[in-house]
């Protein structure tokens, strides 16, 4: 087992530890497992909601005039079905056919995508897809998960909950955002992104 001093910790790791976290190491991160006990906030999730550090996962940017077609090319689904603002389940797979990882892509502008990859995987999901970038010119790749925390909330008070801390002015485009949709708000004068999307079901 790796020694604290040595796992990558999330921003949030101070928070965690301070509110009296079991931490435990995920890979190469120091993780909260859990506060009062896996079945209580089990329940909580199931009847209330419950809010998980997830800042261990991969963010690669991908821009340019050649994105949609690099996109095209390492990934399974069909990247030109995404409006802006749309994401999608896919994979990168591998010439012979298997799978190097799964993935959530979103499209976050006419030329701009973010791919959402798993934490262990972040460094070689990134290297084969810069590997794949090197046949195009006009195509921009950025590994930016040092600069990324996540949240993920789930149970049915989320809404609720998110309703309470963004801007007034942004409630109406919160009720409006679709399942695998993401979208840009201010929450205590910054700006963030909330995707509504995951595969673990939603009420």
């Amino acid at each position: 087992m790796k020694q604290e001093t040595n796992l990558k910790k999330t921003p949030l790791i101070e928070r965690h530890k301070s509110l009296g976290a079991r931490l435990t190491p995920f890979g190469d991160w120091l993780m909260p497992i859990h506060y009062e006990g896996v079945l209580k906030e089990h329940e909580a999730v199931r009847k209330r909601l419950g809010l998980f550090d997830v800042s261990h996962m991969g963010e690669v940017l991908i821009e340019g005039d050649e994105a949609l077609s690099f996109l095209q090319k390492i990934t399974i689904n069909d990247v030109s079905r995404l409006a802006i603002g749309g994401g999608q389940y896919t994979a990168l797979l591998l010439p012979s056919g298997g799978i190097i990882d799964d993935l959530i892509l979103y499209r976050l502008s006419d030329k701009r995508y973010l791919a959402c990859v798993n934490a262990s995987n972040t460094e070689k999901d990134y290297k084969w897809m810069s590997e794949q970038a090197q046949s195009f010119a006009k195509l921009s790749l950025k590994d930016d998960s040092k600069n990324w925390a996540q949240l993920a909330l789930q149970g049915p008070l989320s809404h609720q909950a998110l309703e309470r801390v963004i801007e007034d002015s942004e409630a109406e485009k919160l009720k409006s955002l679709s399942y695998m949709q993401i979208s840009s708000f201010k929450l205590l004068q910054q700006e963030l992104l909330i995707a509504r999307t995951g595969y673990t079901g939603e009420k």
